[in-house]
C-alpha cells in the first residue's frame, strides 16, 4: 500500500517539548513513546524493528501483540504528520525530507549563543519500566551535552581569536552556566573578562 508522502517542510523538535512542526509553524505534541521511537531514529539513523520492541515495549510478552502496538504507532505518527515519517520495514527510518533539530545544532548555537539549541533530548521525559530504553536516552543526553559544550567552546574560541571579546563572553558565559564544574570553561570567562578590562568580574 502506497503511503503520502513526507509533507515538504515538516520538522522534529526532540530538545525540550518533543513535536512535530509543520511548514505553517502549526506544532503537533509527541507523546513519550512516539519521541521515544523518533529520537532513536534521529540520533542512531536506521533502527530494527526488533530494537525497536525491545527497548519501548519490554514488558509485552506476546511478540505478535507488541509488534501490532508498534504498527498502531506508526499509524498513528504517518497520521499526525499528514504522510510517511517512518519506513515501514523490517528496519525503521525517518523519511529522508524530515529535519530534526539535533542536526541544528551549529546553525542555532549561531544564531543564539545565549539560548540556541537548549534543553535535554525528550525534555523531562521519563520511561519507567523501559530500563535498556532509559540507559540509551541517558547516554545520548549526555553526548548531546558535550556535543553542544565543544560548540560553544570553539565558538568562544573562535570570536576570541577574532578579538570580539563580547561575543565570546556570551558563548563562554553559557559553557561556563551549563558546565559549572568545567575548570577550562571557568578559565576561559576569567579570560576573556580580563582581556575586556573588567578585572572585578
Amino acid at each position: 500500500m502506497q503511503h503520502p508522502a513526507c509533507p515538504p517542510g515538516l520538522r522534529l523538535q526532540l530538545l525540550r517539548d518533543p513535536q512535530l512542526i509543520r511548514a505553517d509553524g502549526a506544532a503537533t505534541p509527541l507523546n513519550g513513546r512516539d519521541a521515544a521511537l523518533l529520537a532513536v531514529l534521529a540520533v542512531d539513523g536506521p533502527t530494527s524493528r526488533e530494537q525497536v520492541l525491545a527497548w519501548l515495549w519490554p514488558d509485552v510478552g506476546e511478540p505478535a501483540r507488541a509488534r501490532n502496538m508498534l504498527r498502531q504507532r506508526l499509524f498513528r505518527l504517518r497520521r499526525l504528520a499528514g504522510g510517511e515519517l517512518v519506513s515501514s520495514g523490517e528496519v525503521l527510518a525517518l523519511d529522508t525530507a524530515v529535519r530534526h533539530d539535533l542536526l541544528d545544532l551549529e546553525a542555532m548555537l549561531d544564531d543564539d549563543p545565549a539560548q540556541g539549541a537548549a534543553g535535554e533530548l525528550l525534555g523531562a521525559l521519563a520511561f519507567p519500566g523501559c530500563d535498556d530504553f532509559t540507559a540509551w536516552l541517558d547516554a545520548a543526553r549526555e553526548r548531546w551535552r558535550h556535543r553542544r559544550a565543544d560548540r560553544l567552546a570553539a565558538m568562544s574560541e573562535r570570536h576570541e581569536a577574532d578579538d570580539r571579546i563580547v561575543a565570546a563572553l556570551a558563548c563562554a558565559h553559557r559553557l561556563a552556566a551549563e558546565e559549572p564544574l568545567a575548570e577550562h570553561a571557568q578559565r576561559r570567562l576569567m579570560r576573556l573578562h580580563y582581556r575586556r578590562g573588567d578585572r572585578a568580574a
